[in-house]
C-alpha cells in the first residue's frame, strides 16, 4: 500500500512555528486506506478499510485562533482519532467521535470539543475548557496544500503554490518564512536571493518578482546603497522550467548610489541532482550571466548558478560557475500541508475582553509557576524563543533574545528583570489565556504583545 505524503526532510530551523495549532501528519490513499492508530489508552486500535473520502477527514481550523484539529481516518463506528499541536514535541491525541453531522473531541488535556455540520460545511459548537469555562467555536475546512504543480520525475515545473508556514533555512542561520499568500502575491519573511536585509518582508508575485521590501521596522530600505532587484523588469524566473530555456533581464538599480544599467541572461542547462546539508534533490540548474554596464561603455561581467528544486519550492543552493563550493545553501525546511485563511493579527486586550475573556488573576499565576514553565514564545517585532520560569524565582530566555533574570507576580501580572535586556528594568505582563496551552500576553501602557505556547 502506498501512502500518499510530500516528502519532507527533518528540519531543524530556529524559526518555530508557534501559532495556537492543533496538528498531525495527514496520510490518506486516494481510494481506500488502512490506517493504524495509537488508542486512548496505549493499545492499538485497526481501522478498517474505509473510503477515504469521509466528510470530516482532513484538517479544521477555528475561526478566532487558527488553531487547527487533522482527522486521519474515521471507523464504522464513528471512533476517529486526532493529532493536536504544533510541533512534534507539543503533538496530543485526542479521542473523536463522529456521530451522523455532530463530532465530541475530548482533547489530552481535558477540554472537550462538541461541533455539529451546518449546510455550508462549517462546524459550529461550543469549547468546554478544563475549568469549566465554556466559549462558542466554529471550524472551518482548511485547504490541502499538495496540489504543487509537480510531479516527481517531472522536469517541466512552476510556478510554486505555497502555504502560510512554508520555512527554509539556509547556510549562514538565513531563515525563509511564507507569512501570508493571496491569490496574486506571496509575502515572505527572509529571502534567499537578498541576505544582507535580515528580519525584512518581501512581497513578491505568483512568479517570485519582487515588488516591495520592509525593514522590520516598516520602513523601505535604502535603495541607493546596494543592489535591490525590486520591480517588473526584473523578473529572474521564467516558469514554467524545462532544460533549454532562456530568458534576459534588461533592467535598473542603484548601487552604491549610482544608478546602473543590468543585464542578466538566464538559461536552464540541466535538470540534475544537487547535494545540500538538508539532503539531496533533483533540481533545475539556472545558469546567469551578469553585465553591469559602465556610463562611459563596457562594463562589468560576471556569472553564477542557482539549483531551483521543486520538492522543496526553492533554490537549493547558489554558487559562482568556476568552484565546487557554494555561497549558500539549503539547511533544513519544512512544508505545510495545508492552509486556512487565519492570520495571527496580534489580537488586542480589547478585543480578547470583548470576546468575554479576563486575564489571569494573582492567584492564578501564582498557581501557574508554583512550578517550572517552559513556553515558546514569539511577538510581532520577530522575537522567538524559548522561556524557562523556576520555582525558585530565576527565569531565563533562550532564542532570539538570550539572558537570565528574575520573576514575581505583582498585582495581577507576570513581571521579569534580566540581567542585560531592558537595560535591567523590571516589565509586567497581562496574561490572557486563549487556547489549551496558549497564553497571550501584554505588557502595560506599551505596544508589547505576544504569545506563549506552553511545551512539555
Amino acid at each position: 500500500m502506498v501512502l500518499l505524503s510530500r516528502p519532507v526532510a527533518a528540519t531543524t530551523s530556529r524559526e518555530a512555528d508557534i501559532g495556537p495549532h492543533w496538528e498531525c501528519r495527514l496520510r490518506v490513499g486516494c481510494a481506500l486506506v488502512l490506517i493504524l492508530f495509537l488508542g486512548f489508552n496505549g493499545d492499538a486500535i485497526s481501522f478498517a478499510e474505509q473510503a477515504a473520502e469521509h466528510w470530516l477527514i482532513g484538517a479544521w481550523e477555528e475561526q478566532d485562533t487558527g488553531a487547527v484539529i487533522r482527522v486521519s481516518g474515521v471507523q464504522p463506528d464513528g471512533a476517529a482519532l486526532g493529532t493536536m499541536g504544533g510541533s512534534a514535541e507539543a503533538q496530543r491525541k485526542a479521542e473523536i467521535k463522529v456521530d451522523g453531522p455532530r463530532v465530541r473531541i475530548a482533547t489530552a488535556v481535558g477540554s472537550v470539543i462538541e461541533v455539529a455540520r451546518k449546510p455550508d460545511g462549517v462546524l459550529e459548537g461550543t469549547q468546554t475548557q478544563r475549568d469549566g469555562a465554556v466559549r462558542p467555536l466554529t471550524l472551518t475546512r482548511m485547504q490541502s496544500c499538495m496540489d504543487d504543480p509537480w510531479t516527481a520525475g517531472a522536469q517541466v515545473y512552476g510556478p510554486p503554490k505555497y502555504c502560510v508556514g512554508d520555512t527554509w533555512t539556509f547556510t549562514g542561520d538565513r531563515v525563509q518564512k511564507v507569512v501570508s499568500v493571496s491569490a496574486d502575491t506571496v509575502v515572505m519573511r527572509g529571502f534567499p536571493m537578498l541576505g544582507q536585509c535580515p528580519g525584512c518582508t518581501f512581497e513578491l508575485d505568483t512568479h517570485l518578482t519582487l515588488r516591495s521590501i520592509r525593514q522590520p521596522d516598516g520602513m523601505s530600505p535604502d535603495v541607493m546603497r546596494r543592489l535591490l532587484p525590486v520591480g517588473e523588469e526584473w523578473r529572474f524566473w521564467d516558469f514554467p522550467l524545462t532544460v533549454g530555456k532562456s530568458w534576459r533581464i534588461s533592467a535598473s538599480a542603484f548601487s552604491w548610489n549610482n544608478p546602473r544599467r543590468y543585464s542578466v541572461d538566464c538559461s536552464v542547462q540541466g535538470y540534475e541532482d544537487v547535494k545540500t546539508q538538508a539532503g539531496t534533490f533533483k533540481a533545475f540548474k539556472v545558469y546567469r550571466k551578469w553585465h553591469r554596464h559602465q556610463f562611459s561603455g563596457g562594463g562589468d561581467d560576471w556569472s553564477d548558478v542557482m539549483w531551483f528544486a521543486p520538492a522543496v519550492k526553492t533554490i537549493v543552493k547558489l554558487g559562482p560557475t568556476t568552484a565546487s563550493t557554494a555561497y549558500w545553501e539549503l539547511a533544513s525546511y519544512e512544508l505545510k500541508e495545508f492552509t486556512g485563511s487565519f492570520v495571527r493579527n496580534w489580537l488586542s486586550e480589547q478585543f480578547l475582553r470583548a470576546k468575554g475573556l479576563r486575564p489571569l488573576t494573582q492567584q492564578q499565576l501564582e498557581e501557574r509557576y508554583a512550578r517550572r514553565v517552559d513556553a515558546r514564545f514569539e511577538s510581532p517585532r520577530t522575537a522567538r524563543g524559548t522561556l524557562s520560569v523556576m520555582p525558585d524565582g530565576s527565569v531565563r530566555v533562550r532564542g532570539t533574545l538570550e539572558d537570565i533574570g528574575t520573576w514575581r507576580i505583582k498585582d495581577g501580572r507576570f513581571c521579569t528583570s534580566y540581567s542585560k535586556l531592558r537595560q535591567g528594568a523590571e516589565s509586567c505582563f497581562t496574561l490572557f489565556r486563549t487556547g489549551d496551552w496558549e497564553f497571550s500576553y501584554f505588557q502595560q501602557d506599551s505596544p508589547i504583545t505576544g504569545v506563549f505556547i506552553d511545551v512539555d
